[in-house]
């Protein structure tokens, strides 16, 4: 998905396929969260398999709540 720009932050959503020989591998979906002004990373969250990738991810931010809905799931983060 195109990442989203919060108020203080920008969250990239992506997957890794990690490099095995001769097994299958289990990709692994995750949302780095920067910080907007500085670009520094704030927070890297690992999302379990039931998400799906990356591009099954809608990300949506509603104050300092975050969104994130995927395949099979469902996250919600608020901040105080």
């Amino acid at each position: 998905p195109l990442p989203l720009v919060a108020r203080d932050t920008v969250l990239l959503a992506y997957t890794e396929l990690p490099r095995t020989r001769g097994q299958a591998s289990v990709p692994k979906t995750q949302v780095l969260v920067l910080d907007r002004a500085t670009g520094a990373q704030r927070e890297l969250m690992k999302l379990s398999e039931e998400f799906g990738r990356a591009e099954q991810l809608e990300l949506t931010s509603v104050g300092t709540t975050l969104w994130v809905s995927g395949q099979n799931g469902l996250f919600v983060r608020a901040k105080p």
